[in-house]
């Protein structure tokens, strides 16, 4: 595979797996609007000319800025630069007047040569971690006690004591029914008590990269950490929408990684074979 290069130090090509080791952006703020931009070599880097695009990775939104003739990473040191759409100062600052780094879920930030040919250095900017929004609690439901119901007391009932009988040796004979007791049945207490189920918990997603803790635990990968690999491609696009490792940065082992397979040239980060030319 032949190697992908940059204009950089002296003008010289630098091989895209040494890219990382002088300029990086160490610093992406997008609620601010600026990004720090790191030179870890021991010369300067002359910017001028330079492109800066906002969204590399969305070749239908031009969002690109030229650096002014003049601008420098010094050796060893950094520069800021601020999109002007916040009221930042920087090194370099841009005439922007809307929203550039906080308008979307995730942007690639790249800076490539004058001629465009090339990417230099790039970084993907973070959506804020969504907050957990709180379960509310099931309200308890009082069931009312209905009150006990008496039974009507039975109505005493008397036997008529029969006529006396005269036979030829009269007998008087006087015959006396009992009245039964009195009884009243006592009604059994009723209480309709509703069981209340526990409404599930919702799933927990610690670092906001789309996987819950539990999918993580199963794939491998940091539930805390949203880029696990550190390929600059958050772990849940990596499964649900890449269809790549999230514990790989480089997921066909190609010497590609991921994120600049997909996003910068457009080859197949699951094929090997599908390299940059």
């Amino acid at each position: 595979m032949a190697a992908v290069g940059a204009l950089g130090l002296g003008g010289t090509a630098l091989a895209q797996e040494d890219q990382p080791d002088f300029l990086e952006f160490t610093e992406v703020n997008n609620d601010a609007e600026y990004v720090v931009l790191t030179n870890y070599s021991n010369e300067d880097f002359d910017l001028s000319n330079y492109v800066i695009n906002f969204e590399a990775n969305n070749p239908e939104v031009d969002q690109t800025k030229s650096f002014p003739s003049g601008t420098v990473v010094p050796a060893n040191g950094s520069i800021k630069i601020a999109t002007g759409a916040e009221d930042q100062t920087g090194d370099v600052v841009f005439d922007y007047e809307g929203p550039v780094m906080n308008n979307d879920d995730q942007d690639l930030i790249a800076i490539e040569t004058p001629d465009r040919s090339r990417t230099v250095v790039d970084e993907n900017t973070e959506a804020s971690t969504p907050t957990a929004t709180p379960t509310a609690e099931p309200t308890e439901t009082q069931t009312a006690t209905p009150e006990q119901t008496e039974t009507a007391e039975p109505t005493e009932t008397a036997t008529e004591t029969p006529e006396e009988t005269t036979t030829p040796e009269p007998t008087t004979a006087e015959e006396t029914t009992e009245t039964p007791e009195e009884t009243t049945a006592e009604t059994p207490e009723t209480t309709n008590e509703p069981t209340t189920e526990e409404p599930e918990p919702e799933p927990v997603d610690s670092d906001g990269d789309g996987l819950t803790d539990a999918e993580e635990k199963e794939l491998g990968t940091d539930p805390n950490d949203p880029d696990t690999d550190g390929d600059k491609i958050w772990d849940g696009k990596e499964v649900d929408e890449y269809g790549t490792d999230p514990t790989e940065a480089d997921s066909d082992g190609d010497g590609v990684n991921d994120c600049r397979e997909v996003n910068i040239f457009g080859t197949d980060p699951n094929d090997a074979d599908d390299t940059p030319n």
